[in-house]
């Protein structure tokens, strides 16, 4: 192989190299960002404009990483808080959810994992009674799923609810999932992660049981982030449709990773190889 050959292989390899690590980096989810704004006498809102006691209602799944960022519409030395009251007591207790202090000149931020399902009500412990608000923590999901095995799958049982692929179902790491699976034409069926997308269901992939009627599947959710096929072991190619992993978050800092600015750097990585690759090839060549 020529010197010039020999570069072009170099190129290709480390622009094959980049791509492949791209495209293995999953996108963190599962991270809800709140920001709030409080007030001794306005209560808690969304905006510095929009306050109001009770404050605004926060939807999170259990197990989200929960962050907030605080601030302050009171004089600086007003000093506030963020706990979640779960026996509602008006006190922030040991294992309730609590930020540290914030005032109107220094803004507060707190992470935290959902971790307790139910509906409960969050406060300032300074001003408990005049800074609510209510935080409603999730269930782990259900998911009710109707086959037919030529329509494919649907959440509902329609004749324009159940189509070919079906619904995408969005699951975090490490969460309890529930799926309900009714036949809808009375034939034979079932519902599998088709892990190797090959159209047969192993014992090792997530399954439910075979049903003519209907059945309930749970499993925890122990895949890698990404993007997977569910399919019927007796329809696969009629009944299929698409299940996403997110990385549940996890604790701490719940640090994100910007696919934007991956790819960016990729890009700008190959391009700098193939300049250098070239600048060789060209210096080489001359007498």
């Amino acid at each position: 192989m020529n010197r010039a050959g020999k570069a072009i292989w170099v190129a290709t390899l480390a622009f094959a190299f980049v791509v492949s690590a791209l495209a293995v980096v999953p996108a963190r989810a599962g991270t809800e960002s709140v920001t709030l704004y409080g007030g001794m006498s306005t209560g808690w809102g969304f905006t510095s404009a929009s306050q109001s006691n009770p404050g605004p209602t926060i939807t999170v799944n259990q197990g989200d990483t929960v962050v907030l960022a605080l601030h302050s519409v009171d004089p600086a030395t007003t000093t506030h808080n963020w706990f979640i009251d779960y026996n509602n007591n008006l006190a922030a207790d040991p294992g309730e959810p609590k930020s540290t202090d914030f005032s109107g000149t220094t803004a507060g931020s707190f992470t935290f994992t959902a971790s307790r399902v139910g509906t409960f009500t969050y406060r300032c412990a300074y001003h408990p009674t005049t800074m609510t608000g209510v935080i409603v923590i999730r269930a782990p999901p259900t998911f009710e799923l109707y086959g037919d095995g030529i329509r494919g799958w649907g959440e509902q049982n329609t004749t324009t609810g159940i189509t070919k692929p079906g619904p995408t179902l969005v699951v975090n790491v490490s969460q309890s999932v529930t799926i309900e699976v009714h036949s809808a034409d009375g034939m034979l069926h079932s519902w599998f992660i088709d892990l190797n997308n090959d159209n047969l269901q192993q014992a090792s992939e997530p399954h439910s049981n075979d049903t003519a009627s209907s059945t309930r599947y749970t499993f925890t959710v122990s895949l890698a982030p990404g993007t997977y096929t569910y399919r019927c072991q007796y329809h696969p190619t009629m009944m299929f449709g698409s299940i996403t992993v997110r990385s549940s978050g996890g604790g701490g800092g719940g640090t994100t990773i910007d696919t934007t600015t991956l790819t960016i750097g990729g890009i700008i990585i190959v391009v700098a190889i193939v300049a250098i690759v070239a600048a060789v090839v060209l210096r080489r060549k001359k007498p």
